[in-house]
C-alpha cells in the first residue's frame, strides 16, 4: 500500500464535513479526487501552442495513431488516455450521458472541423488503450483549454486546471520559444508540481542549429522569475514525434533511435514515474489545503456568528453587503476599461486593414503589369487567362505574407489587453477574500483559485478563393480581334478594376473575421468575470446565510453546535497540518 492511500481517510473526512454542512459547491471536485487516489492516477497534461505537435508526441509516446492531427485546433473538451486491456473510447457529455464510440468516429468530436464550436456539448473524452506507457497509472492529458485555448473554450477546460500533477511542455525548433509561450508557462507552473519540457520537430533543423535552439530555450527557462537562483537544471529533451510515431508504427529501429523518443520515455520514467508518490503527495496536499480552508471558512464563519450578538452580527452582515457593493463597482469598473482597450484594438485593426488596403492594391496592379509587359508574344486567347491565374497567385501570396505577420501582432496585442485586465481582477477576488475573512473575524484565509484567462489559439483566417473574373465579352469576343498592343492596355486596364475589386474584398473579410474573432473573445471573457466574481460573491453569501439561520436558534441548542463546530474545525486544521516526510523533496 503506498503513502499516498494515507490521503484517502482525509478526503473521506472532507466529503462527510461538507455533506453535513451542507455544502454542495465542493462534493464533486472532492469524490473526483479520492476516486483519483484509488486508482493511483497521476494527470500528466501535455501542454503547448497550436502547431507544435501535442498530438502527435502523445501517439508517439503510446505507440499508435489514436489521437487525430488537427489542421485546426481541437475543441475545449478535455481528453484522457488511460491505461485498459482493450481499447475503448468513451465520450461524456455536458448533460452527465455518455456514449462509447468507435475509433473512425472520434474525430467527430474533439477536432474543430468534426465538432465546431463544440456544438456537441462534450465535456471529457476518455480513451483506454493497453499501452506499457501508461501500465503505472500514468493519464495523459491533451487540454486545449490550457495549451491551445481556442474561441469557445467552456467552463470544464478552466475546472480542469487545478487537477494536474504533472506536465509535459511541448516547444517546437519552428521557432523555438515565444514569447506567448514563455508566459504561458509563468501562468501554469503552479498548477503543475512537476516540469518536463520537449523541443519537439528537431527534423527540421541541422545538428548545429539544433544545439543552439536547445542551449537558448534553456537559458529563457531557467532565467524565469520562478527558476533563478534555485541552481536548477532543465528537463529539456529533444525529440521528432512525428519520426518517433512512424518509426513504431512500422517497427523501424534505426528511425526510433534518430528520432530520440526513447531518450524522452526514459526522462519520464526517471523523472516523473519513479516520484509518481511523491508528486501526487504535493499535489493531494495542495488540493487538501484548499478544500479545507474553504471548509474552514464556511465554519468559521458560522462559529462567529454564533458567538457575535445578533445586532453585531447582522452590522457585519450590512458592512460585507456595501463592501460587495463596492468590488461590482469595481468589477463594473474594470470591465468598462476592458471594453476601452478592446475598441482601441478595433480602431487600429481598422486603420491597419484600410492603410494595407490602398497601399496593396496599387503593388499588386504594378507587378501585375510588369509580368503582362514581360510575356514575350503570347497568343491572344491565352493572355486574359495568364493575367488572371497571376494576379490570383500575388493576390493569395501577398495577403497571406502580410496577414501571418499582422495576426501575430493583433494576437499579442490582445493577449496584453487580457493579460492586464485578468491580474486586475485577480487582485478583485484577492479583496474578496480578504474583506470577507477581515469583517468575520476568520482566522483561516479563504483560497480563491486565481481566473486563468482564456485565449484563442490564433485568430485562424483563410484567404478568399473566389474565382477571379473578367468580363466574358472580353474573353470570348476582343482577344482575336485587337491588336496585340491594345488587348494588353485593355486587359491591364480590367485588371486594374479586378486588382481594386479582390484587394477591397480580401480586406473587408480579413477585417470582419478579426472584429467578429476579437468580439467574440472579448464577450467570453467578460462573461467568465461576471460568473466567477458572482459565483464567490454568492458562495459567501450562501455562509453567511447559513449561519445566520443557525444564529436564530435557541440558546439550549447553541451550545452543542458551537461545540460541534469547535472539534469539526479542529479535524480540519489537522489535516491542513499533514506534511508527508516524502513530499518535502524538492521537485524542480
Amino acid at each position: 500500500m503506498s503513502d499516498i492511500s494515507k490521503y484517502h481517510n482525509n478526503f473521506n473526512e472532507l466529503l462527510c464535513l461538507s455533506q453535513k454542512y451542507k455544502l454542495d459547491l465542493f462534493i464533486p471536485d472532492i469524490k473526483e479526487e479520492i476516486s483519483r487516489i484509488k486508482d493511483e492516477q497521476l494527470y500528466l497534461v501535455v501542454l503547448g501552442q497550436f502547431k507544435r505537435g501535442k498530438s502527435t508526441l502523445i501517439n508517439a509516446l503510446i505507440g499508435d495513431d489514436i489521437l487525430p492531427a488537427a489542421v485546426l485546433p481541437l475543441t475545449s473538451s478535455v481528453t484522457l488516455i488511460k491505461y485498459g486491456k482493450d481499447k475503448i473510447i468513451k465520450v461524456s457529455f455536458e448533460d452527465d450521458n455518455s456514449l462509447i464510440i468507435p475509433d473512425s468516429e472520434l474525430h467527430s468530436f474533439i477536432t474543430e472541423a468534426g465538432n465546431p464550436s463544440n456544438e456537441k456539448k462534450v465535456k471529457i473524452v476518455e480513451i483506454f488503450y493497453p499501452s506499457e506507457f501508461l501500465k503505472d497509472g500514468i493519464v495523459l492529458i491533451d487540454t486545449p483549454g490550457i495549451g491551445s485555448m481556442f474561441l469557445h473554450n467552456t467552463k470544464s477546460t478552466e475546472s480542469f486546471i487545478p487537477k494536474i500533477d504533472a506536465a509535459l511542455f511541448v516547444l517546437s525548433v519552428d521557432p523555438p520559444v515565444t514569447e506567448t509561450e514563455f508566459k504561458f508557462y509563468e501562468e501554469v507552473r503552479n498548477y503543475a508540481d512537476k516540469f518536463i519540457f520537449v523541443m519537439n520537430k528537431i527534423d527540421l533543423v541541422k545538428q548545429n542549429e539544433l544545439k543552439e535552439i536547445l542551449s537558448y530555450t534553456e537559458n529563457i527557462f531557467l532565467n524565469s522569475n520562478h527558476n533563478k537562483n534555485l541552481n536548477l537544471n532543465l528537463n529539456l529533451f529533444s525529440v521528432s514525434a512525428k519520426s518517433a510515431l512512424e518509426a513504431k508504427l512500422r517497427q523501424d529501429s534505426p528511425m526510433l533511435v534518430s528520432s530520440r523518443i526513447s531518450e524522452l520515455e526514459n526522462g519520464i520514467k526517471d523523472s516523473i514515474k519513479t516520484e509518481k508518490y511523491f508528486i501526487l503527495q504535493n499535489s493531494l496536499q495542495k488540493k487538501l489545503d484548499r478544500f479545507a480552508s474553504r471548509l474552514s471558512f464556511s465554519l468559521e464563519l458560522e462559529l462567529s456568528a454564533l458567538r457575535t450578538p445578533i445586532n453585531i452580527f447582522e452590522e457585519k452582515i450590512k458592512k460585507f453587503n456595501y463592501e460587495m457593493d463596492m468590488i461590482l463597482i469595481e468589477k463594473k469598473s474594470e470591465l468598462y476599461s476592458f471594453n476601452g482597450k478592446v475598441t482601441d484594438l478595433i480602431s487600429w485593426l481598422d486603420d491597419e486593414i484600410r492603410e494595407f488596403n490602398k497601399v496593396q492594391s496599387i503593388l499588386i496592379y504594378d507587378s501585375v503589369a510588369v509580368y503582362i509587359m514581360s510575356l514575350q508574344n503570347p497568343s491572344k486567347p491565352a493572355l486574359p487567362n495568364l493575367a488572371k491565374d497571376y494576379l490570383a497567385s500575388k493576390l493569395s501570396s501577398d495577403f497571406e505574407v502580410w496577414r501571418l505577420k499582422f495576426e501575430s501582432s493583433l494576437y499579442d496585442k490582445y493577449l496584453d489587453i487580457i493579460r492586464a485586465s485578468t491580474s486586475n481582477i485577480n487582485g478583485i477576488i484577492k479583496k474578496l477574500s480578504d474583506i470577507s475573512s477581515g469583517l468575520f473575524d476568520i482566522s483561516s484565509p479563504l483560497l480563491l483559485e486565481e481566473i486563468t484567462f482564456e485565449t484563442p489559439s490564433k485568430f485562424i483566417y483563410r484567404i478568399k478563393d473566389e474565382p477571379l473574373f473578367l468580363e466574358i465579352d472580353l474573353l470570348k469576343i476582343l482577344p482575336y480581334l485587337l491588336p496585340q498592343s491594345m488587348l494588353v492596355k485593355l486587359v491591364l486596364s480590367k485588371m486594374k478594376k479586378e486588382v481594386e475589386e479582390k484587394t477591397m474584398v480580401n480586406s473587408g473579410s480579413i477585417s470582419g473575421f478579426y472584429r467578429m474573432s476579437i468580439s467574440e473573445a472579448a464577450l467570453k471573457f467578460k462573461y467568465e468575470i461576471d460568473a466567477k466574481i458572482d459565483q464567490i460573491i454568492f458562495y459567501i453569501n450562501s455562509v453567511i446565510t447559513s449561519a445566520l439561520k443557525n444564529k436564530n436558534q435557541n440558546e439550549e441548542s447553541i451550545a452543542p453546535r458551537l461545540n460541534e463546530i469547535s472539534s469539526d474545525l479542529a479535524s480540519i486544521n489537522s489535516l491542513k497540518l499533514i506534511k508527508q516526510t516524502e513530499s518535502s523533496r524538492s521537485l524542480s
